[in-house]
């Protein structure tokens, strides 16, 4: 667990993300008490507007690989004779779009027989 926390927090520095190391630092003191009971070998990952449950190993990895990505974006126009053409713009991360928490197995168990959840009507 320390090992993970420690990568955790070399991530989220690389990246500025201050604000939520020092939540995942809060929610653990929180949970002190019953830390040594409770295991997490998953994390949750979010990117955008998607979430994602992967082993924390893997969430550790992935978090590393996203840290040393750029950004790459391509913009569309159409001129005055309806003909379109596009731009590629290739630059460093400046926005804050993923975030990484700690998933107790108690809470991935629990969600994993809840399964897909029913479609809005």
């Amino acid at each position: 667990m320390t090992s993970l926390y420690k990568e955790l927090q070399n991530i989220f520095m690389k990246r500025d993300g201050l604000k939520q190391l020092l939540l995942l630092k809060k929610n653990l003191n929180k949970m002190k008490g019953k830390l040594m009971m409770t295991q997490f070998n998953k994390v949750r990952i979010e990117i955008g507007y998607k979430t994602y449950v992967v082993d924390a190993n893997e969430g550790v990895q992935l978090m590393q690989i996203l840290n040393n990505a750029e950004m790459f974006e391509e913009k569309s126009k159409r001129n005055n004779e309806g003909v379109y053409s596009s731009t590629f713009y290739c630059y460093e991360q400046d926005d804050k779009g993923v975030s990484i928490c700690l998933v107790p197995t108690s809470l991935y168990r629990m969600a994993k027989l809840a399964g897909k959840p029913p479609r809005g009507d």
